[in-house]
C-alpha cells in the first residue's frame, strides 16, 4: 500500500517534463522540430514556435507546408520536393 504513492509520483515526475514534438516542414524542405503544438495567431498570419531550446520563434503561416507529430510527420525527401540549385 506505502509502494502505490512513491510509485505513481515516480510517474508524474517522469511525465512532467515531457512535452509533445511535432515537426514542422516549411515550403522550401526546411524542418523545424517544435516543443508543443506551433499556434496560429489570430489573424491567422504567424505561428510561434518554441524550439527544443526553449527559443520562440514566429513564422509566417504561407511558409509552413506541414504540422504534425514528430512520430508520424513525413521526411522531407517523401515530398518530392526538389529545389533549384
Amino acid at each position: 500500500m506505502k509502494k502505490s504513492p512513491l510509485i505513481l509520483a515516480l510517474i508524474l515526475g517522469c511525465c512532467a517534463g515531457c512535452a509533445p514534438r511535432y515537426r514542422v516542414t516549411l515550403i522550401n524542405g526546411e524542418t523545424i522540430t517544435a516543443r508543443g503544438r506551433p499556434k496560429l495567431n489570430d489573424e491567422g498570419t504567424r505561428y510561434t514556435i518554441v524550439n527544443n531550446h526553449g527559443e520562440k520563434t514566429e513564422i509566417a503561416a504561407g511558409r509552413v507546408r506541414e504540422i504534425a507529430p514528430a512520430a508520424v510527420a513525413k521526411k522531407s525527401s517523401e515530398f518530392n520536393y526538389n529545389p533549384a540549385p
